[in-house]
């Protein structure tokens, strides 16, 4: 699933909050989900004012070969991209658990909020979902699908 948003200047925000920092930023985040299982992800600030969040599909990672060729193909185009491990999977603590998809849905809250709460993006997008004319949403992207379309 991709999340995005562009109804705030995240480049301006975060040099703002981070003025060392360059626009080609790739940082590691922790962030803890309400089971008190720490997440573990990577934001790359690219100086964009869309951020989009990457998660990965079934028995895979932040780090799987598809979520690593978007994330490359969206910051060479200049957008800001979080990918994080949900719970039990990768880097993440937690018990992996077959179609656990209420706490995969659950731990994405916990990481947009966050982003919200530290990177000032828009956190209405896990409530408010594709209602939200700031926020799209897309859904089950394949490598076939994928190939070529960025």
């Amino acid at each position: 699933m991709i999340l995005m948003s562009d109804s705030v200047k995240v480049a301006e925000i975060y040099t703002a909050i981070y003025p060392t920092y360059s626009d080609d930023l790739e940082q590691r985040v922790v962030v803890t989900n309400k089971h008190g299982e720490k997440l573990a992800g990577v934001l790359h600030h690219m100086g964009s004012s869309k951020i989009i969040v990457l998660c990965h599909g079934f028995i895979a990672t932040k780090n799987d070969s598809l979520i690593l060729d978007l994330t490359d193909a969206l910051t060479e185009k200049g957008i800001c991209v979080f990918h994080f491990d949900f719970s039990g999977n990768g880097e993440s603590e937690g018990e992996f658990e077959y179609g656990n998809y209420r706490k995969e849905a659950d731990d994405l809250q916990c990481v947009v909020s966050y982003l919200w709460g530290n990177i000032l993006c828009n956190h209405a997008i896990v409530r408010s979902g594709a209602s939200n004319q700031d926020s799209t949403i897309a859904q089950d992207i394949s490598p076939i699908s994928f190939k070529g379309k960025l």
